[in-house]
């Protein structure tokens, strides 16, 4: 019998390896052929049959199997870790295509946060957009900040619209526009009757922003506080602006929010500069380079010229 030609033979390894890999990052993650069947929907035997069948064919196991399951050898480790960033390559690739297809159907996938959506230069940009592009489907959802970068790396997010809180975000950005923080108290507070400074929130109580979702914000405000001394009593943490000026408003505490919410206030809460506090939040949209296509930048265009036409915010109430 004549020889496969190598070109050919090199062709259909590499098929049945790709062919497989889902299954093989599956059986990796899932640490058990048991589960991992259950989760691609394949009966057990039949997943072992492809595992075996990938591990002949690159000559050596790619996992141990014990009892309570299996585990990767110290090759296979290696070689699915390369898979996986093969994988999420080979997505990428394929939503490229996708965003890049002139003249067809399109989605194009925005996260946003609370904040950035209080600018009144969203919604010129979000209309705007749709007017340009019509064949176009927007799909928008809310998400913290230090969420969408995550979600933006991940590909889960075509476009993040938030607070740019990291120097050395490795995407690409362009700044809309800036927030600031001020302090909520409550419109009886005595210090809501005069000028405010820093000084005064040495042993205040102070509505903490949840680390868990906010840890890079909840760090900057730390920060500025320790350089100055000034140590507050935490009373408790607030998941998000709104629970936080609610908390305000019961009288629970004082609390940093982002001026951009000033519209959010309850009726018994105000928002004041605080002298010797500075902590600009620039609103960035932002993106994978490596995903970027006119459709990205045609919608990150449309979001400068409307924040540069309309995206100033009113200030804070002040004391009489």
């Amino acid at each position: 019998m004549p020889h496969e030609p190598t070109s050919a033979r090199h062709g259909s390894r590499l098929q049945l390896i790709l062919r497989n890999l889902p299954h093989l990052l599956a059986a990796r993650d899932a640490g058990s052929l048991h589960r991992a069947g259950d989760r691609m929907g394949i009966a057990q035997s039949a997943l072992s049959r492809r595992i075996a069948e990938v591990e002949a064919e690159l000559g050596g196991p790619l996992f141990e199997r014990l009892s309570t399951g299996i585990r990767c050898t110290s090759a296979g480790a290696d070689f699915l870790t390369d898979a996986a960033h093969l994988m999420a390559s080979l997505d990428r690739a394929i939503r490229r295509f996708e965003l890049n297809r002139a003249g067809e159907d399109m989605t194009l996938r925005i996260g946003f946060n609370s904040a950035a959506m209080m600018f009144p230069a969203m919604a010129s940009a979000l209309s705007g957009f749709r007017r340009t592009h019509p064949r176009c489907d927007l799909r928008l959802a809310a998400h913290l900040t230090e969420a969408q970068y995550t979600f933006v790396q991940e590909g889960e997010i075509d476009i993040g619209i938030a607070y740019l809180l990291r120097d050395d975000l490795p995407l690409q950005h362009r700044v809309l526009a800036e927030d600031r923080i001020v302090l909520a108290l409550p419109a009886d507070h005595p210090l809501a009757l005069r000028p405010l400074h820093l000084s005064d929130l040495d042993g205040a109580p102070l509505i903490d922003m949840q680390r868990e979702s906010s840890g890079l914000l909840a760090a900057q405000v730390d920060r500025r506080l320790l350089e100055a001394g000034i140590r507050p009593d935490p009373v408790m943490e607030a998941g998000s602006s709104e629970a936080a000026l609610n908390l305000v408003a019961a009288g629970l505490g004082l609390a940093f929010i982002n001026r951009s919410q000033s519209g959010r206030c309850p009726p018994n809460v105000v928002m004041r500069e605080v002298h010797g506090f500075h902590l600009p939040l620039p609103v960035a949209a932002f993106w994978r380079e490596d995903a970027e296509t006119p459709l990205i930048l045609a919608f990150v265009m449309g979001l400068e010229e409307a924040f540069s036409a309309t995206g100033a915010m009113p200030k804070p109430d002040r004391p009489a």
